[in-house]
């Protein structure tokens, strides 16, 4: 893991999982990734910092230390390495980490443009007529428009006389 503990200068410590090793009460395991230092060690401030796999996949982040000698960050045979399970709240983040796949929104528009076709492009929650962004009473994309403001994306674009909502 990379940490700046107490806003220190970058740390970089490496961890084993360990699954003997003892539960603190409010840290139930499951929820979270017991481990020992193997390199390094982390310090307070250095918490929310990510935990990798050997794959470089984010398993966790980093919760505290749990264990009998906690004043001694490089104890790590008394002490472990507590971190946050990802895959114990992915589904409570998902949407916002992977738009794309299992089930979170793909933005499409950054501002909404296409006001009838029953989707929400820019992931804001609105759909069509409930977006603020078709709501203007502006054009969807292809209607004729004379400035940006005649349209919901307030793009005009084209040749006057011919020009359209983008």
């Amino acid at each position: 893991r990379i940490s700046h503990p107490q806003g220190a200068p970058q740390s970089y410590s490496s961890h084993v999982v360990d699954t003997s090793a003892g539960q603190c009460q409010s840290w139930p395991r499951g929820d979270r990734i017991y481990s020992r230092d193997v390199v390094g060690a982390t310090e307070g401030g250095s918490s929310g910092s990510p935990v990798v796999n050997s794959a470089g996949e984010i398993v966790g982040q980093l919760s505290g230390a749990c264990g009998t000698n906690l004043n001694d960050n490089c104890d790590a045979q008394n002490n472990a390495t507590v971190d946050g399970a990802f895959a114990a709240y992915f589904g409570e983040v998902e949407s916002f980490l992977a738009p794309g796949g299992g089930g979170g929104c793909n933005v499409t528009e950054v501002i909404e443009t296409s006001c009838s076709d029953g989707q929400d492009n820019d992931c804001d929650g609105d759909t069509d007529a409930a977006d603020s962004d078709c709501a203007t009473g502006g054009g969807a994309p292809g209607t004729a428009c004379q400035v940006n403001s005649d349209c919901a994306s307030n793009k005009c674009k084209g040749k006057p006389g011919a020009m359209t909502c983008r």
